[in-house]
């Protein structure tokens, strides 16, 4: 493998993000680790940070069948038998005076309201499109709120449509894979079993059937696509609810509209 010069490689910038181990502690509160997204997110970004040496403790309100194990060097704090709303304020006496805002992810405005009346900021995180909001960004007091988070510029613009009041900041995750990612013998054999010819491109999508997904979209991408080459669209992600089974009509009925339903490689 040829050497790269050290000149063309990217460099950490000194003045616009801190290198050394950072003194704040973190503080997140997060409704459960259900297998989804947004909880795969928090937990890959607090394990980045306690890599880095940054101490986190992590507010859970519900336990799941089916959850995410956290790694060792996370606090956790859940709920015992009290309701949500103690639990809540409890959060709250214990995290009065800190100096950083806490980062929250899919919690109620109405539970965001308990830990400002205790003087505890929080950053919002926007993990989804409008849909599926539980909060109304247009009520978050910038006085408790300094800015919030958005996963995609689309999600931002929805926020500021709806009349969000504080500072809003887009962050794209890129989610950790392991070396079965790169597999190329692996890559073949799925290819093989789904049916799906060495040539074609794939779009994969991971999600349940739901509106915020927008798997439409990627149905019009595969539509676009194909015009120029072969192309396939993989979802990974079932149906929950009555509701799911009618986002799922819609894909198929708009695959048959563009025409992007009748390839013989593609289910």
């Amino acid at each position: 493998m040829p050497v790269v010069p050290g000149h063309l490689l990217a460099q950490p910038l000194p003045d616009a993000v801190p290198l050394g181990a950072p003194a704040a502690a973190l503080r997140v509160v997060v409704p459960s680790l259900a297998r989804g997204g947004a909880e795969r997110i928090v937990i890959e970004w607090l394990v980045a940070e306690a890599h880095r040496g940054r101490t986190a403790e992590l507010a859970i309100f519900h336990r799941r069948r089916q959850e995410y194990q956290l790694p060792a060097g996370i606090r956790v704090i859940r709920r015992g038998a009290e309701s949500v709303e103690a639990f809540v304020d409890a959060l709250a006496a214990r995290w009065t005076g800190a100096a950083s805002a806490v980062s929250t992810h899919l919690v109620t405005d109405a539970l965001l309201a308990r830990l400002w009346a205790k003087g505890v900021r929080t950053v919002p995180v926007i993990h989804n499109t409008r849909e599926s909001w539980r909060n109304d960004p247009a009520a978050w007091p910038p006085e408790h709120v300094p800015f919030a988070v958005a996963c995609a510029e689309a999600v931002r613009a929805e926020a500021q449509a709806a009349g969000c009041r504080v500072p809003l900041l887009t962050l794209r995750h890129r989610p950790a894979v392991g070396t079965a990612a790169t597999d190329m013998n692996l890559r073949e054999r799925i290819r093989a079993e789904w049916n799906i010819a060495p040539g074609t491109f794939v779009i994969g999508v991971v999600g349940a059937f739901k509106a915020q997904k927008d798997h439409g979209r990627a149905v019009a991408v595969l539509a676009a696509l194909r015009r120029t080459r072969e192309a396939c669209l993989v979802i990974l992600g079932g149906t929950l609810d009555a509701a799911g089974y009618r986002q799922l009509d819609d894909v198929v009925t708009r695959a048959a509209a563009l025409g992007a339903g009748d390839a013989d490689d593609a289910d």
